[in-house]
């Protein structure tokens, strides 16, 4: 009966009139039982060996919004009350702090608060160092610092498995060689990015035998093929997430349960760390980071490469002639210098998209990336990335505020926004026309500044703009292949 009494003497505040929780009530006694030095919840059988795991399961049973009828899918918690009623109900129910604006949903978080925060608590000091601190978890944290010996070990065969060793890829000279298909890397992270999504699969669907190297495809494939939605959803919005991390992140930050950050140059504030250390690149003037890479400086402008004609840049290789600096150095580095190499042969290429190309048609080397939810291939992670969040639907929705529709690309949202533009903000310097957007305004002038750069290939003839020549090709050369 100890564990019986340890159970109801831990869990007899909920049924208590000063329960944080409000108006939750849990009889305790008739909740659950005691067998065999466990604890047995009366609902659902499920056995717990701690008083902690009984209290926080029967709350799963009992978790009905004390203001409405709203019942919560997952256990609740002071989190999840907090951002119900206060973005449902309006009541902020979450304890100030006087000195700061610091809002805490427990008492026990606002004295650890005190403690820490404001130096009000006992000073903890290291033994080894002169680190001190007023939070013992700190300490607790920072002892590992000093501490060599490795004493807890891994006895699964899965985690001990590590991904580059002799039997996945092998070195010769600077190149790293992976042993099942023969791919060059120049790098540690882009053969161990080969294996993971290529070779080596640690995820199993346990509904199927298909295996997996990452918990987002797994997700897609188990919501797609088996209708199954292991997703953590928040019951505060329709989010849902793949992880528990970021799942907190996002109660964190979206709903502004989580710390304050403020600029120290601007009144600039967030609830994300990382969003506050890129802010701060913005004031940052002085460039720090070198470059000491000479195939990387070979694909940048050099002072020699270009000379001014009044308005114009001239590349003075060819003599070609542009407007703008970002023109001239696509122009220099996808024409003269071309600073990717095939590994295979000797050939130089301006852009990836052409050397993947070249692999797959000369070497028959295939290394593009694969979509293990679909047949997709892309030609980096970021449009890997990008396609699973639009495509497969992983990513933020998002809506338009003037009508109903949705999407998940941020791109297509802005493109739509322009359907329900009225005003023209583009004006021609040539004439009175308006355009609403500026592509079109730049394509309406080159017609008064007559440059025809759209030439036909038969006739010669030259013309503005590329529906002209569609135009003069299915009128007069219909039977051309263009």
């Amino acid at each position: 009966m100890q564990i019986r009494n340890t159970v109801e003497s831990r869990i007899s505040f909920l049924s208590s009139g000063d329960s944080v929780m409000g108006k939750l009530k849990v009889d305790a006694l008739s909740n659950f039982r005691s067998e065999g030095g466990k604890a047995v919840c009366n609902h659902c059988d499920k056995k717990f060996i701690s008083g902690r795991g009984i209290r926080d399961h029967l709350q799963t049973h009992n978790n009905d919004c004390p203001y409405c009828e709203l019942h919560f899918r997952h256990a609740l918690t002071h989190t999840q009350f907090s951002l119900h009623k206060l973005q449902v109900h309006n009541v902020d129910d979450r304890l100030c702090c006087d000195a700061c604006d610091a809002k805490f949903n427990s008492k026990r978080a606002f004295a650890r608060h005190k403690d820490a925060f404001h130096m009000l608590g006992k000073k903890y000091f290291c033994q080894k160092c002169d680190y001190e601190t007023y939070n013992a978890n700190s300490l607790y944290r920072h002892r590992f610092m000093h501490k060599t010996e490795k004493n807890f070990h891994c006895d699964c065969n899965r985690k001990q498995l590590r991904i580059i060793q002799p039997s996945n890829c092998r070195r010769e000279g600077d190149k790293l060689i992976c042993n099942h298909c023969d791919k060059i890397y120049k790098s540690r992270q882009g053969v161990r990015n080969h294996l993971r999504t290529n070779h080596i699969y640690r995820y199993d669907c346990p509904h199927c035998e298909l295996h997996f190297a990452d918990t987002s495809p797994l997700i897609i494939h188990k919501l797609e093929v088996h209708n199954v939605d292991d997703r953590i959803r928040c019951d505060a919005c329709d989010g849902k997430f793949n992880s528990r991390r970021a799942f907190d992140n996002h109660k964190l930050v979206f709903h502004m349960l989580g710390k304050k950050y403020f600029c120290n140059l601007c009144p600039y504030e967030t609830y994300n760390k990382d969003c506050l250390s890129r802010h701060r690149v913005k004031h940052k003037t002085i460039k720090n980071y070198h470059c000491d890479c000479s195939k990387k400086k070979s694909g940048l402008v050099q002072p020699g490469d270009f000379k001014r004609d009044g308005d114009k840049i001239v590349c003075t290789r060819c003599d070609k002639t542009y407007k703008t600096m970002e023109g001239l150095r696509n122009h220099v580095i996808t024409i003269h210098n071309r600073p990717y190499v095939c590994p295979y042969c000797d050939l130089r290429f301006g852009d990836t998209p052409p050397l993947i190309i070249h692999k797959l048609e000369a070497h028959d080397i295939d290394d593009r990336i694969s979509c293990n939810a679909c047949d997709g291939k892309f030609n980096s992670q970021r449009a890997v990335t990008k396609h699973i969040k639009v495509y497969h639907m992983m990513g933020k929705k998002l809506f338009c505020e003037l009508c109903e529709y949705e999407t998940y690309n941020r791109h297509c949202l802005s493109r739509h926004s322009f359907k329900h533009k009225t005003i023209k903000d583009y004006h021609c310097r040539f004439c009175k026309k308006s355009f609403l957007r500026r592509r079109n305004l730049v394509l309406h002038e080159k017609i008064h500044m007559n440059e025809r750069t759209k030439v036909c290939q038969i006739c010669k003839q030259a013309f503005v703009q590329k529906a002209s020549l569609n135009y003069h090709m299915m009128r007069h050369h219909p039977e051309a292949n263009f």
